[in-house]
């Protein structure tokens, strides 16, 4: 390949000396003529002595032959005094055909009265192969996270994006690769004051160097389309516990809100009804005020009339709107354990998520239960009332003592459900005008063939007198006990609390 000639014996043998008992492996050359090797070279490239190393025609064949014109080049230009890097990487070839990556550091030695090279081999396969293997990785989690339908994004000190998923970017606009330029108030939203709640955010992490949740926010998108997300962003540190950026993870739940929205138009709506109801009772008991008897029989036939209509939504409520939730909520289990590359953190969010789809059904059972208990039916009158009691206590924070003695077994349908209604009207009272710290709701055998009901509470009252008439509320109480042959008093005075004393008669005349 050139006409240089062979290298002379080694003259130096302390050089010799030296360049053998290194652990690196050394070859000298002179114009690509190899001059000398060194025990580890020789290990290295696979070759038996340094002879068979020296009778090779150019060091070139060391190498890969893909990597030759380079290598030679830069041989060339190193021999000629011209600038070349003394540290560079190159495929090299073992004597049985093997490539392997090599560090080779480069430098100009003499060498028997002449110029020559001294190029010192580190094996850098390992780290190649672990580099190749990093990228790949980095590859693999971001095609990941590009898939996830949450937004994923790292931001640096000063709030500038350094990377975006897909999902974001698609829900903003530009391309994945703008975002490397972006900051906040660059971000396509056309309110200024979302892209500073933005920054506040941010800084409250880099502040405080902890994770911050960010509360539910309505975001504007580029097109004007009000939108619902929320996001969790966490502060990054490197190895030795600075601060250098945050990792941020969103979700649009737009959806979510309009389910929820939905929802809560079926309740306004069905509260509506139900109104409309009460007010057609109220004309009805105002036009057929002449007729004693006749307004009673009616207030009857409407009372059952809103129970059947309760027990129809209700039960509309819980097979339909519960069991779509609960597939909803299947579903984002199953994202969860079909893709088991998602990152803990994301399951996190998944595992948030079912708890808010759980925590709708239980508002919609919550409003099933209120229009029609079931538990009435199944579990009898005493167990419905002690729950209704800890669902109020729950929800309005009014301590409730149930009391219960001599309840008979086994109660008519009618009889438990006139009581659960008047219980639960009385406690819909208190929660709505008494505040009151507690309350007791008591339940009793009263001798042979009766049944008591007691709701009292110890707060603000009211002048029975002024109510008389008035409140529809305690007009249907009375009504339901005397549909059932029973009587409903109250008793109340400003100040000094409410009572509400309900008796029935078991074997009485049900009308």
């Amino acid at each position: 390949m050139n006409d240089v000639t062979r290298a002379k014996p080694i003259a130096n043998d302390s050089y010799r000396t030296l360049i053998d008992a290194s652990p690196q492996a050394l070859l000298v050359h002179r114009n690509f003529v190899p001059c000398y090797a060194n025990r580890a070279l020789i290990d290295l490239f696979g070759y038996e002595d340094q002879e068979q190393v020296l009778s090779l025609a150019s060091t070139l064949e060391l190498s890969d032959p893909s990597e030759r014109d380079r290598l030679r080049a830069l041989g060339s230009a190193r021999l000629a005094g011209e600038y070349a890097p003394e540290r560079y990487e190159s495929r090299c070839r073992r004597r049985d055909g093997t490539l392997f990556w090599a560090e080779l550091i480069a430098s100009a030695v003499p060498w028997d009265g002449e110029p020559g090279v001294q190029v010192c081999f580190r094996d850098v396969s390992r780290r190649r192969l672990a580099e190749e293997q990093l990228r790949e990785s980095r590859q693999l989690l971001h095609t990941v996270i590009d898939t996830l339908p949450m937004f994923v994004f790292v931001k640096d000190l000063d709030s500038n994006y350094i990377m975006a998923n897909k999902a974001m970017t698609d829900f903003y606009g530009p391309e994945p690769e703008d975002f490397a330029t972006m900051t906040p108030t660059s971000l396509p939203i056309q309110s200024g004051e979302e892209k500073q709640m933005i920054l506040g955010d941010d800084r409250v992490v880099f502040e405080t160097r902890q994770p911050y949740i960010q509360p539910l926010v309505p975001v504007t998108r580029p097109d004007g389309t009000q939108t619902y997300r929320y996001s969790i962003k966490i502060p990054l540190f490197d190895e030795d516990g600075e601060l250098t950026g945050l990792l941020g993870v969103g979700e649009d739940i737009t959806e979510r809100k309009r389910v929820e929205q939905d929802l809560q138009r079926v309740y306004d709506e069905l509260e509506q009804r139900v109104e409309e109801r009460t007010a057609a009772l109220r004309q009805s008991e105002m036009a057929l005020t002449v007729s004693r008897e006749e307004l009673r029989k009616l207030a009857g036939n409407l009372l059952t009339a809103q129970e059947a209509e309760r027990r129809s939504f209700a039960r509309e409520l819980h097979d339909d709107l519960t069991q779509r939730l609960a597939i909803l909520a299947l579903d984002v289990d199953a994202l969860g354990r079909d893709h088991s590359e998602v990152p803990e953190s994301m399951r996190e969010q998944l595992r948030a998520l079912q708890g808010r789809i759980a925590d709708i059904a239980s508002g919609a059972q919550g409003m099933a239960r209120r229009l029609h208990p079931s538990i009435l039916d199944d579990l009898g009158l005493v167990k419905a009332l002690k729950a209704e009691c800890a669902h109020f206590s729950n929800r309005e924070g009014i301590d409730v003592a149930f009391e219960h003695c001599d309840v008979p077994a086994a109660l008519p349908r009618e009889i438990s459900l006139c009581l659960y209604r008047i219980a639960q009207e009385s406690l819909r009272n208190i929660g709505k005008h008494a505040a009151s710290p507690d309350a007791i709701v008591d339940l009793a055998g009263d001798g042979p063939g009766q049944i008591r009901l007691t709701v009292e509470d110890h707060g603000s009252g009211f002048s029975t007198t002024k109510a008389d008439g008035r409140g529809l509320g305690l007009v249907s109480m009375r009504e339901r006990a005397r549909l059932v042959g029973g009587t409903c008093s109250v008793q109340s005075a400003p100040g000094e609390g409410t009572r509400v004393d309900v008796c029935l008669s078991l074997g009485g005349d049900l009308r």
